[in-house]
């Protein structure tokens, strides 16, 4: 687990340098959270996913794309680690609507998401049709 908490740590550092040269990169934003919630920093973590995430076009077009669909994916799974089951939930489910590739057997297998796999709406996410807004 310390070894997660330093690389958590060592990479947050590498993505505060970048945001401070591109304060509005939406990537390195999300990406900057998901290290932050390995280092345990939790509240910072999703600070950052959310900020990330509100800085995507808010076209149609824009929440149609890969990049919102895996953006939102990873802000997921910026949430697993921190404890924030809802917020994990909604962004996962944000992501299949979008039409991320992950499939439901990869995040049936994927050891990242055990702590809400066997949730009633993680199970529901993945038994109905992607709707499209």
């Amino acid at each position: 687990m310390a070894e997660s908490v330093d690389a958590g740590d060592s990479a947050a550092r590498a993505f505060a340098a970048q945001l401070r040269a591109l304060p509005t990169g939406l990537q390195v934003h999300v990406l900057c959270g998901l290290a932050l919630a390995y280092s345990g920093r939790g509240p910072d973590a999703l600070t950052e996913a959310e900020r990330g995430l509100a800085l995507q076009a808010p076209t149609p077009a824009g929440r149609e794309s890969f990049a919102y669909a895996y953006l939102n994916y990873v802000a997921a799974r910026t949430a697993l680690p921190v404890g924030d089951r809802d917020c994990a939930l909604g962004w996962l489910a944000e992501a299949r609507r979008a039409r991320h590739f992950a499939s439901p057997a990869w995040l049936r297998v994927d050891p990242s998401w055990a702590p809400i796999r066997t949730d009633r709406l993680f199970v529901a996410l993945f038994a109905a049709p992607v709707v499209t807004r």
